[in-house]
């Protein structure tokens, strides 16, 4: 079986609301990828979304004749088709003020390497093969990052490298060039809102468990699902400065208070 993995980024600039930068991506087979059009295009349809109408998460950039509150179900909309066809989501989180140390280019593509190196974990559990495409990459330098992967893979600061043999094509897209890309700006979007969100706001509370579910996880025998450096992936692994950490831990305590669930550890 091939999969597709669809990534893009998230919060790239920090703010007094916006404290972590986000990367995501959402994978599934490819051979779902019709019906997923279909259904995407339904949902624009009977949303009243016009075939050159961008739909994306950000109300704000919702076309004018759509109300809030029909965008708002046409997202929900997605998600649940989402889950209805066992896509698969992975979210990489780092702490602006951590990442502003390396520049914003190494920080995406740090970012992409890590929710590439996930696709690729679960390629090869499933001994299967993948493509990866990408929203336009933020940095000069796009096209070459993408030829690196497919050439030489993943390589670590102490020399070793990691060649990704299960992804047979990397590529670029644009939002409007394929509902897929519409699909993980929602999914990535709904979880940057959750992440942003006070711990009471009663949106989020009904939004994140939809995105949760669809993080990937290791599913265990009493039931539990930890998503934990798989569908979920914090950086650096150790936070050392006590500010920065006090940020992450108030970040998980407010999703497990939005969730009210132990599906996230």
């Amino acid at each position: 079986m091939v999969y597709a993995l669809f990534c893009d980024e998230t919060n790239l600039n920090q703010n007094d609301q916006v404290k972590f930068f986000i990367y995501g991506g959402v994978f599934f087979p490819v051979e779902i990828l019709p019906e997923m059009h279909q259904r995407v295009e339904n949902i624009r349809r009977d949303a009243g979304y016009r075939p050159t109408d961008i739909f994306k998460f950000n109300v704000a950039e919702r076309p004018q004749h759509i109300s809030p509150e029909t965008a708002t179900e046409a997202k929900r909309r997605v998600l649940n088709l989402c889950a209805d066809l066992n896509v698969r989501f992975i979210a990489y989180v780092v702490h602006h003020e951590i990442a502003a140390q390396q520049g914003q280019e190494r920080t995406v593509s740090w970012a992409a390497d890590h929710v590439i190196r996930r696709f690729h974990d679960f390629l090869e559990r499933e001994n299967s093969y993948g493509i990866v495409v990408t929203d336009k990459l933020p940095f000069k330098n796009n096209w070459q990052y993408l030829a690196r992967k497919f050439q030489e893979g993943l390589k670590y600061h102490n020399g070793t490298v990691h060649r990704l043999d299960r992804i047979t094509l990397f590529a670029s897209t644009v939002i409007g060039a394929s509902h897929a890309s519409s699909v993980i700006d929602i999914v990535l979007g709904s979880f940057r809102y959750c992440v942003n969100a006070p711990p009471d706001s009663q949106p989020a509370r009904e939004i994140l468990p939809q995105v949760v579910r669809l993080m990937w996880c290791e599913e265990h025998p009493n039931g539990t699902r930890n998503a934990r450096e798989r569908g979920l992936i914090l950086r650096p692994v150790k936070v050392r400065n006590p500010d920065h950490k006090r940020d992450y831990d108030m970040l998980l305590d407010k999703l497990r208070h939005l969730l009210i669930s132990q599906s996230i550890r």
